[in-house]
């Protein structure tokens, strides 16, 4: 299993491969995850680490050139401090404030530059590309081990998968490409690049080798799933849907939100980048004044 993003790391697509590993010895399937085992992680929860078997084994590397460009990114934002919207400079006085202000403007100026640079031009389709050197060296020592007999590759980050189908093709392997999200025909894709652009043909010649060379190809959505159908029909064959879901252990001993008499209603997903949730807020107002509902029986956690 290739996946960039693993516990104890906690971003939202972890949890997935993170069960995977857990169930697929139930198969008979014995497991090696490489992963990235550099990354500075917001949140770690190894709770996830704990329910997989010993026999369950993780590689973890790291990309000395990546780690070396976010720790730049980040004193660029902030002189090493944690990158956060609610961080500011400690204020400054006098002549001392203006020579800061002016600084602070042409860095941000040549920041900006050069990191936009850095992604249209450079990172394709993404930052963790920098991470398939050091990567490769590892997943070769597995294969002269003998102990690799299918790969599985999980994204985002999708340049997984292009690590994925280069393995596939040196050692003729069996490869199932797991798109957690969509690539190209994805919402942010589509806003972030222009249409026709260079960078949109690139990344969709990409997609399309990775479709054309894996064996199969895994949706979580029935839109993902018919997506790939309609944009991919001659491979129709390879495309899989395989559904989040949720392990019943997790919930061991929970009560119901429903026993309280409350209706609690949850997302765990992103809110900005073109989603616009304000139609589901507007439904959930007007439920809160219906009296077969009530305010007091309705509670929201976004």
């Amino acid at each position: 299993m290739l996946a960039y993003d693993f516990p104890p790391v906690m971003v939202g697509g972890v949890i997935r491969p993170a069960k995977f590993c857990k169930y697929l010895p139930d198969f008979g399937w014995a497991v090696t995850v490489l992963t990235c085992g550099s990354q500075t992680a917001v949140v770690e929860d190894s709770s996830f680490l704990k329910e997989l078997s010993s026999d369950v084994h993780i590689v973890r590397t790291k990309s000395e050139f990546s780690d070396r460009l976010v720790r730049w990114v980040r004193r660029q934002e902030g002189e090493g401090k944690p990158v956060s919207p609610h961080y500011t400079s400690p204020p400054l006085s006098g002549e001392n404030r203006v020579s800061h202000r002016r600084f602070s403007a042409v860095s941000k100026r040549f920041y900006r530059f050069g990191v936009n640079a850095l992604r249209r031009h450079v990172m394709i389709p993404d930052r963790q590309r920098f991470w398939k050197k050091a990567a490769l060296r590892e997943v070769k020592k597995l294969f002269r081990e003998g102990s690799i007999h299918a790969l599985y590759t999980t994204s985002p980050p999708q340049s997984v998968h292009l690590l994925g189908r280069a393995l596939t093709l040196r050692y003729h392997i069996p490869w199932a490409a797991d798109f957690r999200d969509q690539w190209t025909d994805n919402i942010q894709f589509n806003r972030h690049l222009q249409k026709r652009s260079w960078r949109t043909r690139l990344e969709k010649r990409m997609e399309y080798d990775i479709v054309r060379d894996a064996d199969r190809v895994v949706s979580v959505t029935e839109t993902a799933h018919e997506s790939f159908q309609r944009r991919y029909p001659e491979f129709h064959e390879k495309f899989v849907q395989i559904p989040n879901g949720f392990d019943e252990s997790d919930f061991s001993g929970e009560t119901s939100s429903f026993s309280s008499g409350k209706f609690v209603l949850k997302s765990f997903g992103s809110v900005g980048n073109g989603r616009n949730p304000q139609t589901l807020l507007d439904a959930v107002c007007a439920l809160r004044g219906k009296p077969e509902i009530g305010r007091a029986s309705c509670r929201e956690r976004v």
